[in-house]
C-alpha cells in the first residue's frame, strides 16, 4: 500500500503544472474511498517533509524538483536519468526515474542516501527506494554520461 508521501509524489509527477496544496488534497480525496479524507494542512506538512524531492514556488504551488530543473533549463535537466530496477508493485524489472533532480542525485548516491524512484504503471505510478545494487547501476549510468 503506498504511503501518503508516495501518493503526493505520484500526483505531482502526473501534474502538467505546479499544484497548490489544496489542489493536491482535492486530487487525493477524489481517489480515496468515502470516509478517508486528507486535510490540506496534512498535505502541506507532508510536502515540507519531502524537501529533497519537491520545491515550493514563490506563489505557493509545489512541484517535483526534477521537473522544476527541467522547465528552467537548468544543468542536467535536458534529459532525465533513468535506471532499470525491480518494481515491488509490478514484481518485475522496469525503467524508473529518480525523484531527485539530476543535480541532487549524484551527491545522494555518493553519500549512500535513500534514492526514491518512480515509474508509470497502469493502475497509477509506483514509487519505491532503490537497493544498493540498483544505486550502483545508477552511479554507473551517471558516470557514463559524464564521460
Amino acid at each position: 500500500m503506498p504511503t501518503h508521501e508516495e501518493h503526493i509524489l505520484r500526483i505531482l509527477g502526473e501534474a502538467t503544472e505546479p499544484l497548490f496544496p489544496s489542489e493536491i488534497t482535492e486530487l487525493l480525496n477524489h481517489e480515496l474511498r468515502p470516509g478517508a479524507a486528507y486535510m490540506t494542512t496534512e498535505v502541506a506538512t507532508r510536502l515540507q517533509a519531502l524537501e529533497r524531492e519537491v520545491a515550493q514556488l514563490p506563489d505557493g504551488r509545489w512541484m517535483l524538483k526534477r521537473l522544476l530543473r527541467r522547465q528552467s533549463g537548468g544543468e542536467g535537466g535536458d534529459v532525465a536519468i533513468s535506471v532499470r530496477a525491480y518494481c515491488p508493485g509490478c514484481k518485475k524489472m522496469v525503467t524508473a526515474l529518480p525523484l531527485l533532480d539530476n543535480g541532487d542525485l549524484k551527491p545522494a548516491l555518493d553519500s549512500n542516501a535513500d534514492v526514491r524512484v518512480m515509474h508509470i504503471a497502469p493502475g497509477g505510478d509506483h514509487v519505491w527506494s532503490l537497493n544498493d545494487q540498483e544505486k550502483g547501476n545508477l552511479r554507473n549510468t551517471i558516470a557514463k554520461r559524464s564521460a
